[in-house]
């Protein structure tokens, strides 16, 4: 466990003092180097419950497709919930797309994803044929309040039934309700998760496929002043950014106490849990930040960053059995923490996976370099 916490601790604040690391690092994946096949072992075991029986070639991929913008959508097929016709990927080149990718399995997803379907009925009412939208239900059990919610909102998009989350494994989707934006010749444009302001983010997004608008010009079109924050909303920000400046003079308790602050005055806000619940972490407060973790997922099951949060205080307690599947979720993210593959190491290290766990370091040590250099690369920005 202390190889772990120790990079973990080095790792989530103070980049800028962490250089000491790098020939730790070179070292350690010279060490690695020599587990030649280790990497292959370290993927026996894997499969999350969604993967087992999928076609063979679809389990094969095992999470490992990740779409970046750019990249061409994989081949897939899939039945419509409402007319039963077949819909493919060939039905999509040629003018620009929105694929949503929704469940209905608790609350909270439930209420984001019925805002969603909402919001491309809105936005298929303003850009008409110019643009195709689609729904993917990739929700084992979600099929028959889809149907209704279809019929009773009266949808003219296809809704597609992905309940054995094929299309949900190819594309790499690790969170829902989410959007993807993609050209008229296939390509991913833009990921549009669920957010406060999601609405102004898709039509931004989709001015840029449409050509209405360049990138540089929606940057400029996001950052253009909102109406003033309301007193509440002041006072949370002047505790949470108190708690950031406590936090960086390493006064936890004093951090805590403010992000606790800013957490009741804007509870559906989860920043400052989050902020706070990774100090515990560092503080080795092991079942306060499982405690803490535990309330934003609570409300948030979809929230990555308590999920590893999660998995890491659970490791800290001993509690391995139970933080194995938070970790394996956390990794699968498009950016995991360094941390997260360092602990997954350790628990194999003690399971006595000596390849596997070796394999885990590497990628633990591959991605802690990651993260430096894109530290060194925003310290390295000039002043605006």
């Amino acid at each position: 466990m202390g190889v772990g916490r120790r990079f973990f601790n080095r790792t989530r604040q103070g980049w800028r003092r962490g250089w000491w690391l790098v020939p730790v690092c070179c070292g350690l994946l010279g060490l690695l180097g020599l587990a030649g096949g280790g990497a292959v072992a370290a993927e026996r075991g894997d499969d999350t419950e969604y993967l087992r029986g999928l076609a063979p070639e679809v389990a094969a991929a095992k999470l490992v497709q990740r779409l970046e913008e750019g990249d061409l959508l994989p081949d897939f097929s899939l039945i419509s919930l409402g007319d039963g016709a077949t819909v493919t990927k060939a039905n999509l080149p040629g003018k620009p797309a929105v694929l949503l990718f929704f469940g209905l399995d608790n609350e909270a997803r439930r209420e984001r994803s019925f805002a969603l379907l909402s919001l491309l009925a809105k936005m298929q009412g303003v850009h008409g044929e110019a643009i195709r939208f689609l729904a993917i239900l990739s929700d084992p059990a979600g099929a028959t309040e889809a149907r209704e919610y279809l019929k009773r909102e009266a949808l003219t998009y296809p809704v597609l039934d992905d309940g054995r989350r094929t299309v949900y494994t190819l594309f790499g989707i690790f969170m829902m309700p989410e959007m993807l934006v993609i050209d008229k010749d296939g390509r991913l444009d833009a990921k549009v998760p669920y957010t406060a302001d999601v609405e102004a983010a898709l039509s931004r997004e989709l001015k840029i496929v449409l050509g209405e608008l360049t990138p540089e010009e929606a940057e400029g079109e996001a950052r253009k002043p909102l109406v003033e924050a309301s007193p509440e909303m002041k006072k949370y920000n002047r505790h949470l950014n108190l708690a950031r400046v406590m936090a960086r003079r390493k006064l936890y308790a004093k951090a805590i106490e403010e992000y606790t602050t800013a957490a009741a005055l804007r509870p559906e806000d989860a920043a400052a849990l989050t902020e706070m619940g990774f100090i515990k972490l560092k503080m080795e407060d092991w079942p306060g930040a499982v405690t803490t973790f535990e309330k934003i997922l609570d409300r948030e099951p979809d929230a990555m960053d308590a999920v590893a949060g999660l998995g890491l205080a659970l490791h800290g307690a001993g509690r391995d059995d139970e933080a194995w599947p938070e970790l394996l979720d956390a990794s699968m993210v498009v950016r995991p923490l360094a941390a997260v593959f360092i602990a997954m190491a350790e628990i194999q290290a003690g399971r006595g996976e000596k390849d596997e766990a070796l394999a885990m370091y590497r990628k633990g040590v591959k991605q802690l370099l990651s993260e430096m250099e894109r530290q060194q690369d925003v310290t390295a920005e000039p002043a605006p």
